[in-house]
């Protein structure tokens, strides 16, 4: 099994915690870590050092969604074939070997809160998907040049009304018909509202998104025993 992680220095003290989980309840999992600089992360147990070329979508200061956000659209250059990614603000609470043996063509991912409803609505989908934690089969999105023609839908994207427009909509808009939804429990947003709700104990994969981590440590310090 094998999890990345897409980072920058603004994330890698939540990814850090991130990591411990996985390793927790996976501790088989090998551990990669993919950057634009040379970055040392507690926990990784391979590195890759990927160059964008320009800058994507930066609305200022203040925006949470950094350059880092787009390594995943090159993760195909991975000598892999298949991977789990995770967002830098996600814990572990169990096993992911199901996720990891699940039946994905090019990449599973998880279906939004209520919130993306409104983002589904404008892209014209039916259902938008997460970004946050995805299993891709890097041999199948090699097979379509996924990399490549992710940047060239990155420029086709109108402006939204709800502001989003990032990678996550790079896959929403361009690639909807490659995207399988999984169960949610392998992404779960914490304080976001959702037609069936979870309990957060029974997520697998719990995600803080938001530009304010306090409640994911305040979470990682209630829930997992530092000693482990």
């Amino acid at each position: 099994m094998i999890c990345v992680w897409c980072l920058d220095d603004n994330y890698k003290q939540y990814a850090e915690l991130s990591i411990k989980t996985v390793k927790k309840f996976n501790p088989k999992a090998k551990i990669v870590v993919v950057s634009e600089k040379p970055i040392e992360v507690e926990g990784a147990d391979k590195y890759f050092v990927f160059n964008l070329g320009g800058q994507h979508r930066n609305r200022g200061v203040g925006d949470r969604i950094s350059n880092a956000a787009y390594l995943k659209l090159l993760l195909t250059n991975l000598p892999y074939n298949k991977v789990i990614f995770i967002d830098g603000d996600v814990l572990c609470q169990g096993s992911l070997q199901e996720l990891w043996d699940s039946k994905v063509e090019y990449i599973g991912l998880c279906p939004s809160h209520n919130y993306g409803k409104k983002q589904a609505q404008e892209l014209g989908i039916p259902v938008y998907g997460l970004s946050g934690v995805m299993l891709m089969r890097l041999d199948g999105l090699r097979n379509i040049d996924f990399t490549n023609n992710s940047f060239l839908i990155e420029k086709k994207i109108p402006e939204l009304q709800t502001g989003f427009h990032h990678e996550e909509s790079v896959l929403n808009y361009g690639w909807y018909d490659k995207l399988t939804f999984l169960d949610k429990k392998w992404n779960y947003c914490f304080d976001r509202k959702y037609d069936y709700p979870l309990n957060y104990k029974d997520v697998v994969l719990l995600h803080f998104p938001g530009k304010d981590k306090s409640d994911m440590l305040k979470y990682y310090k209630e829930n997992f025993n530092e000693q482990d």
